[in-house]
């Protein structure tokens, strides 16, 4: 068993009489001081302790499994903690990754980082390209530990008079007494498989035009894109050295082929991803058309194809929709003459406008428009326009955003925006394999409903509000308003705005903007 170094050892000893409400001595271990003894049986106070803290040990488990095979050449290594990383277990000790590395069987460490999920219990090992073709990896994960130690002891009357022990707070890394780091540690080995000679639609993380979208807008903008989760460059590098270029290529259904050129790169920044950039300036779209989109091997000389090298790297289908930009649609769209509440709770309400679509070809919005349940991969960003909301400006704004008094104490709140929309279509799927092989898009109906959530959200905030200022120490008029408003303002009647901003997606570029002037009344 390693040993640990008495640096911190007699504070964590002190410390544990002080959280008993005992002043701290020295402690002596028997009738005369023996420092080897006292060092010893410190580490087994620590070790004991640990043990307790990790009862199950640090580790869970490790992907991929030890001694596996054919292991899929974009799985990236991960472990799962039986208690949270970076997190106070036990009042005295906490685990640290100390060294999260996979290396191939020559010793050559392996590009990329590591990331911790929110809750602490996984670490996943981000690899900046795929594994090579049957090449074997040794993955190792190491955890250190560090203990809270407290120096410069003295006594300490609390706030309500109480004294105590205590003194200046600092965590300290667990050392054995050759001053080596206390390390517990997991390995996995194992053996990858062969990388794949196209796309795996599942790493395109953000795509304009997305594949099966319904309603692609011709001349809301040129730009278009895809950007991958890994780096593909190898399968790009692999098809040139055989004589082969990429491009980009669009057929409508039943028309004529045209190529583009697409450029390729690799992220600066983060981890491992890759980006095809390419451009519709100068390319027709006819409106109501479904459009085949691919990337392409094509053979420089013509006389010289391999049979093994797909045509079709990867490939997309989209409709163009009735309309060539987002505020020419959203002109085409008429809502009900007044919202309707639905009660959440207490005074929160949801206000809801139903919405007709009065084109000729009604196509509504799809999941590519908007999908509140992956908001970060939709083009619309929904928002109350705060500005020009009577409700807001006279009731909201003066008790909770705008209310100095009550930020003073508080520290900064703005209102939601995250969610404080949604957008309910009656139907919200995507092209179907039907559509894409007919080249026919099928009637759908035209109706659907713009739901403003606003009061939810700001209800969080309004209850949060209220109990910091219940329990700060001093309070103010602003401070003593807002706790004796029992419930949130309630509705008004007036303009409830809704603010649409035509986001690319992962690009985070705003194209056009349009504003629903939305109201309500009893």
């Amino acid at each position: 068993m390693k040993k640990i170094t008495k640096i911190g050892l007699v504070a964590t000893v002190l410390a544990a009489f002080a959280f008993a409400g005992c002043e701290p001595e020295e402690v002596h271990i028997g009738n005369t001081f023996d420092e080897n003894q006292y060092k010893i049986d410190s580490v087994n106070y620590v070790i004991e302790r640990l043990n307790n803290c990790f009862l199950d040990g640090v580790f869970d488990n490790i992907s991929p499994a030890d001694k596996s095979t054919s292991v899929d050449v974009f799985d990236k290594p991960q472990v799962v903690f039986n208690e949270p990383i970076n997190t106070v277990i036990n009042s005295y000790y906490r685990a640290s990754i100390a060294e999260f590395i996979v290396v191939k069987a020559d010793g050559t460490k392996v590009d990329g980082d590591y990331a911790l999920s929110d809750d602490n219990l996984t670490c996943v090992f981000n690899i900046k390209e795929p594994y090579e073709n049957g090449a074997s990896y040794k993955v190792n994960v190491k955890v250190r530990f560090e203990t809270e130690v407290v120096t410069n002891w003295r006594k300490v009357i609390a706030d309500d008079g109480v004294e105590y022990w205590d003194g200046d707070h600092a965590w300290q890394i667990i050392k054995d007494i050759d001053g080596n780091e206390y390390i517990k540690e997991i390995t996995t080995e194992f053996t990858a498989g062969n990388r794949p000679m196209s796309f795996n639609s599942k790493h395109i993380l953000y795509s304009y035009p997305a594949d099966r979208q319904r309603n692609f807008l011709p001349k809301e903008t040129n730009l278009a894109y895809m950007i991958l989760e890994f780096d593909y460059s190898y399968l790009l590098n692999e098809y040139k050295t055989k004589g082969y270029e990429q491009k980009i290529r669009i057929k409508p259904f039943g028309g004529e082929t045209t190529t583009l050129d697409f450029t390729y790169t690799t992220a600066t920044n983060g981890c491992g991803r890759g980006e095809i950039d390419y451009s519709f300036a100068g390319f027709h779209f006819d409106n109501n058309v479904i459009y085949h989109l691919a990337v392409v091997n094509i053979a420089k000389d013509s006389s010289q194809t391999d049979a093994s090298v797909p045509y079709e790297i990867y490939a997309i289908d989209f409709r163009t929709s009735s309309y060539n930009t987002f505020p020419e649609k959203m002109g085409n769209i008429s809502y009900s003459e007044s919202g309707f509440a639905l009660q959440v709770t207490g005074t929160v309400y949801q206000l809801v406008w139903n919405f007709e679509d009065l084109s000729e070809v009604v196509e509504s919005f799809d999941l590519c428009d908007y999908n509140y349940d992956q908001q970060t991969n939709c083009l619309l960003r929904l928002n109350l326009d705060y500005d020009n909301c009577q409700w807001y400006k006279e009731k909201i704004a003066p008790l909770i955003y705008e209310n100095e008094d009550v930020l003073s104490i508080a520290g900064n709140y703005t209102p939601p925006t995250k969610n404080v929309y949604t957008l309910g279509a009656s139907d919200d799927y995507l092209l179907t394999d039907e559509e894409v092989e007919t080249g026919v898009f099928a009637e759908h109906k035209k109706g659907g409903a713009f739901a403003c959530n606003a009061g939810k959200y700001i209800n969080i905030d309004f209850r949060e509000l209220t109990d910091i200022l219940i329990n700060a120490k001093e309070r103010n008029k602003g401070a003593e308003e807002l706790i004796n408003t029992d419930y949130l303002p309630n509705l008004i009647e007036g303009n409830y705005p809704m603010k649409i901003e035509y986001t690319l997606p992962g690009k985070n570029i705003v194209t056009s903007k349009y504003v629903c002037d939305l109201k309500y009344t009893y």
